[in-house]
């Protein structure tokens, strides 16, 4: 916030300034060494003049600020991404846990979501573009933090397809991402289940038997543990990135991460 004021100041003053002096011919005619005391009185005598100058600026101010927003959240970020490539998180990544790509990629990416959050599509078509830019290089491992009822069944589904058919419930969960919208209830979860070609009786079972509830209430808790509030959030090697990250940021995180291992 320091940093944003600091713009808005500066860009305010230089307005201000050039304002000034071009009041009038006595102002230009204003000694050197007598200019600051004369803009300072003149401010003082007419502060209306500065809310005019930030009026009619108003858009210039904005994009100001704003670009001095994402510069802190960035110059933030790297220093949290190059504290982390030193002392990684550590999820916990059991054996049967379904992985979509190489099992033995070198780039582990865990991804906690909620296959109902606008966001976490985004960062699946995101994920799918990495997959194709490094199809052998980085492998994706599903953790849930449902934010409701219908997501908490999504869930449970896409845990209990992997336990028939781990490649069918990557095909449920990216026909879940593009079919968003059209999901109310559970009827609409079963008709997707059922358009990837699972059995619906063996799955009901296989979620009946409620040791799935526990796989996600542990993704929950381990989200918690790392300060996880929203979703979508990815561990890229230990390495937290928060949102719909974009495909560059991947890129540079895992490109910081080869450079680390080279060393």
């Amino acid at each position: 916030m320091k940093h944003d004021i600091k713009h808005l100041l500066i860009f305010t003053i230089t307005i201000i300034c050039i304002f000034i002096l071009n009041l009038s011919c006595k102002t230009q005619a204003i000694a050197k060494s007598s200019k600051k005391n004369e803009i300072q009185q003149i401010l003082k005598d007419n502060p209306e003049i500065i809310f005019e100058i930030l009026e009619k600026n108003r858009m210039q101010l904005l994009e100001i600020t704003n670009q001095a927003a994402r510069e802190r959240v960035k110059i933030e970020q790297e220093k949290q991404i190059k504290s982390e490539l030193k002392n990684p998180k550590k999820p916990e990544i059991g054996p049967n846990r379904p992985i979509l790509g190489n099992p033995d990629a070198p780039i582990t990416i865990v991804e906690y979501s909620d296959f109902l959050c606008s966001y976490c599509a985004i960062a699946a078509r995101t994920i799918k573009n990495l997959r194709e830019l490094y199809p052998d290089k980085v492998r994706i491992i599903f953790k849930h933090k449902p934010a409701n009822t219908n997501s908490l069944i999504v869930a449970l589904y896409f845990e209990a397809i992997a336990k028939q058919n781990p490649a069918k419930a990557w095909e449920f969960a990216d026909k879940v991402f593009a079919q968003q919208d059209e999901i109310e209830n559970e009827g609409s979860i079963i008709n997707i289940a059922l358009s990837v070609g699972v059995n619906k009786d063996q799955i009901t079972q296989i979620i009946e038997k409620k040791d799935l509830f526990k796989i996600i209430e542990k993704d929950k808790k381990e989200a918690s543990k790392f300060g996880i509030k929203a979703t979508p959030v990815f561990l890229v090697n230990g390495i937290k990135l928060t949102g719909a990250v974009s495909l560059e940021l991947f890129d540079h995180v895992i490109s910081l991460i080869e450079k680390k291992t080279v060393k």
